[in-house]
């Protein structure tokens, strides 16, 4: 039997024009840049952990599609603590306050946290900006006077388009971080890091060497 000796090169030690191979070859192997499984459970921890530094409460799942096709985004359900969400959010912090101011002259030894429940939805196909659906409890204490009962509804209204507005920024933001996530993956940068820390071997034309 002939034998063959090949010689292999680090990475360092590839030319120019091998160097640019190995990394569009790791840059077409799939699951090597990005592996859905690994990175993409990552990527929703940090979304989960930025929601919930928003409000939401441990309920809160996420859900998307980073594709760069129509109808791709990220969407979230769960419910959210409207006294965190007022400290982060003046307008829900004023309505928040009106709504205590309520219960207190009427009396009425409730909190008025106690019925203001946020609760996020997903609403229709797919999973973006504009596919969740937003519910704030729509029902007053018993014992409130016709003018508490509407001042409390208002309150109710100011809370829940202030939370549609600011979900959608959410949702906008958590997209942006995804697709630059996803990008960084398969830059050249991080493509090097990759190879040089699995120690790869290459042949002179820079092809990765199978021992």
């Amino acid at each position: 039997m002939d034998e063959v000796t090949i010689q292999v090169f680090k990475f360092s030690e590839l030319s120019k024009e091998a160097k640019t191979r190995a990394i569009e070859d790791a840059r077409q192997d799939e699951g090597f840049a990005w592996d859905n499984d690994s990175d993409g459970e990552c990527l929703t921890e940090g979304f989960i952990e930025f929601l919930k530094e928003k409000g939401f409460n441990d309920d809160v799942q996420v859900y998307y599609s980073l594709s760069n096709c129509q109808g791709d985004g990220v969407d979230f359900t769960g419910s959210i603590d409207v006294t965190k969400l007022a400290a982060i959010d003046d307008d829900v912090k004023a309505a928040l306050e009106k709504a205590e101011a309520i219960f207190k002259t009427a009396d009425y030894g409730a909190d008025a946290t106690d019925y203001l429940d946020i609760t996020v939805s997903h609403s229709g196909r797919y999973h973006h900006w504009n596919s969740m659906r937003v519910e704030v409890s729509e029902y007053g204490p018993r014992g409130l006077l016709d003018e508490e009962e509407e001042a409390f509804d208002e309150c109710v209204k100011t809370i829940r388009e202030n939370v549609e507005e600011l979900i959608k920024g959410w949702s906008r933001t958590l997209e942006k971080q995804g697709y630059e996530a996803i990008d960084y993956a398969y830059s050249d940068e991080h493509l090097v890091e990759e190879i040089e820390a699995r120690e790869y071997k290459f042949t002179s034309d820079g092809e990765r060497f199978e021992s």
